[in-house]
This record gives structure tokens, sequence and C-alpha cells, in this order.
């Protein structure tokens, strides 16, 4: 089974200042990032893209950490951020490394709103595929559903908190 969620947000902030709380929101006290680091950077004509490795908390409650391979304390991403500045277009897209054969992946896009450019609109598609996993993995893909449905509304009141500040 796969899982798919879909979540479309309005900042009243504009796109940069958005970017640059998502890029910088690990530093936060609510977070369960422990590492976050560099891995390349590029330019090719208007487009950069930065490539990051994060270390995070381990998202499985320990009653799921029961089964031997989600016996970990934590778990690796690894994020690509596309940045087109000049049309004020960027591209997250993040995909969690630590299982060979699961997908639990994000993109989002964020862009101008086109009513008020001083606004960003944030859309983010999540996918969730733990059948690698057998039958447990059914259970894990829709303990997951609930929790990135709630996670990441969350998350989104977290940057509109700390797009305040910036």
């Amino acid at each position: 089974m796969v899982i798919t969620l879909n979540i479309h947000h309005l900042f009243k902030y504009p796109v940069e200042t958005v970017l640059k709380t998502y890029l910088n929101k690990h530093e936060s006290s609510d977070s369960n990032v422990e590492k976050v680091e560099t891995i390349s950077s590029s330019q090719e004509d208007e487009m950069t893209c930065l490539k990051r490795r994060k270390t995070l908390s381990n998202y499985f409650p320990h009653f799921f950490r029961r089964l031997e391979i989600l016996k970990r304390d934590t778990v690796t991403v690894e994020e690509e951020i596309w940045t087109q500045p000049s049309a004020r277009r960027y591209w997250i897209r993040s995909k969690d490394t630590t299982w060979e054969n699961a997908v639990i992946a994000h993109l989002v896009y964020l862009s101008e709103y086109e009513e008020n450019p001083k606004w960003s609109l944030w859309e983010q598609d999540t996918v969730v595929d733990l059948s690698s996993f057998g039958v447990f993995g059914v259970v894990l893909e829709l303990y997951l559903k609930r929790q990135l449905n709630t996670g990441m509304k969350n998350e989104l009141r977290s940057l509109e908190k700390l797009a305040y500040y910036q």
C-alpha cells in the first residue's frame, strides 16, 4: 500500500523569508533534528542546488522499535533544495535514506502567491511506501499517515511562528 499526503499552506510572508526560516528551523528548540551537514552546493545558470544530510531522532515510538529493522536511535534524511531566486521559486526534495527498500519522501514547491507577491504558497506532497516491511508495513504506513498529517501541520505552524521573528 502506498500512502500519499498533500498539503497547501499560505504564508503571509515573502518566499525568501519562508525559505530562510525553513533552512534554519533545525536550530529551534522544538526540532527533532540532531545534526545537519551540507553535502554539496552547485549552481547552473539561474538554478542553485544545496544538498544536505539530516540526522533526526527516530520518529517511530518505542513500541514499534521492537522490530529489529526499526531498532535505531536516529534516522537519516537527504535533502535537495533547488532555488531559482530570479523567479522566486524554490523546491525542496527530501527522502529518508535509513531503510534501503522503504520510501518516505517529501516534495515541497514554494512560490510567490499570485494574488499577493508579499505572500508565499507552500505545496507539499508526501509519499510513504513501507511494503518492503511485509504485513507490518501496512500498520506502519497507517501510523505514519496519521503522524505525518499532524506533523506537517505542526511544522507549518512552527514555520509561521519562526518566520514572524525573521
